[in-house]
């Protein structure tokens, strides 16, 4: 059963994408009947653990295959895009980003985005990758309230509020 899971939830399609198993994946993603968007006992799916891992290439593979949902997203909310910017894989979200059908303004359960959380992990390229996106939202605030704006402001980050101003 190529969609058998272990006690964790993990398929095999799960598995050989964290570890960047190229090949099986490839593999994988031919068999038929194969749910390209399982996921595991904390909702991750194969394109959510590629890109937490920072397996470029099986995320190139994963978001070339017209199966996967892009917007998936796990127990806490978080989708692929957002993980992406949290460890700041700068290739995978920009593939991520390039992808029609990304929401780049999803939030998680605590009201982070993608933005909220470049910013947050200090990841600059990503933050300016995100502010040229047309349709960004950069008046989102999490839970607590927080703007990037007030993020930035508390932080002393003048480029980045000069940026947001402007």
């Amino acid at each position: 059963d190529v969609n058998a899971a272990n006690n964790d939830g993990e398929t095999a399609l799960i598995t050989a994408s964290f570890i960047g198993h190229k090949e099986i994946v490839e593999v994988l993603l031919d068999i038929d009947g194969i749910d390209v968007n399982a996921a595991n006992n904390v909702g991750y799916t194969a394109l959510m653990v590629a890109s937490l891992n920072g397996e470029k290439e099986i995320v190139r593979i994963l978001i070339e295959d017209r199966r996967i949902e892009v917007n998936a997203a796990d127990i806490y909310g978080d989708t692929a895009l957002i993980i992406a910017s949290r460890e700041g894989y700068k290739g995978i979200f920009e593939m991520l980003l390039g992808v029609k059908e990304i929401k780049v303004n999803a939030a998680n359960d605590v009201g982070e985005t993608a933005l909220i959380l470049a910013y947050r992990f200090g990841h600059k390229e990503i933050v300016e990758m995100l502010l040229n996106v047309d349709g960004i939202n950069v008046n989102t605030a999490d839970k607590k309230g927080y703007t990037i704006l007030i993020l930035a402001s508390f932080n002393g980050q003048k480029e980045i509020v000069q940026i947001l101003l402007n």
